[in-house]
């Protein structure tokens, strides 16, 4: 199976995935008032793009290898709905990145970053819930990787109620929870044999 490839790349995609959130939260508060204004512009609305897409892909290649193909035991329907959100989120930034270039309405816009937190904070509790449930993850790590969950669809509740503090809230802290918690499950999965417990 063509899937089969990507086994063993987990922790490095989680590490990558983690990195990226970082690029992808430095470009968002310092770059994202001039997207789609002049060269500066155009330089942080496609870093935003290849970022937010990396980020999302690494994170489903992620979830595939360490859970779905290393093991059976999370093969469920919840599991494979969460990898299902990471795999369709991945196309999400780049939606929103020319949705911001070419200047399209308000509302197009809401409802790609609506559709960014469910997928990022769908993913990130089910995974870990799943992990944890039969041993892959446990201590604190599959805890930080829930509660970066939960503020991701904080960030959600700020887009559907049109309230930028709350969003820019739950994008901030979740971002910064789920950078944490991806680059420290990539360490320390790399470091151990795939069937051990992550403390």
């Amino acid at each position: 199976m063509k899937l089969q490839r990507l086994a063993g790349m987990g922790p490095r995609a989680a590490i990558v995935s983690g990195v990226t959130m970082i690029v992808l939260l430095l470009d968002w508060i310092f770059g994202s008032a001039a997207f789609g204004s002049g060269r500066l512009g155009f330089l942080a609305a496609v870093l935003f793009l290849l970022a937010g897409t990396a980020w999302l892909g690494a994170m489903a290649v992620a979830g595939l290898d360490i859970d779905w193909m290393a093991h059976p035991d999370t093969h469920n329907g919840r599991l494979l709905a969460s990898l299902w959100l990471a795999i369709a989120g991945s196309f999400l930034p780049p939606l929103l990145a020319v949705s911001v270039l070419v200047g399209a309405p308000a509302w197009v816009t809401q409802l790609i970053l609506c559709l960014i937190g469910l997928v990022a904070g769908g993913f990130t509790i089910l995974h870990n819930l799943e992990a944890h449930r039969v041993g892959i993850l446990s201590g604190l790590l599959p805890w930080v990787g829930i509660l970066s969950g939960v503020f991701f669809l904080v960030l959600w509740l700020g887009v559907l109620l049109s309230l930028p503090p709350l969003t820019f809230f739950g994008l901030f802290v979740g971002g910064i929870l789920y950078a944490a918690w991806a680059i420290w499950l990539g360490i320390k999965l790399g470091r151990k044999a795939p069937v051990a417990a992550v403390t």
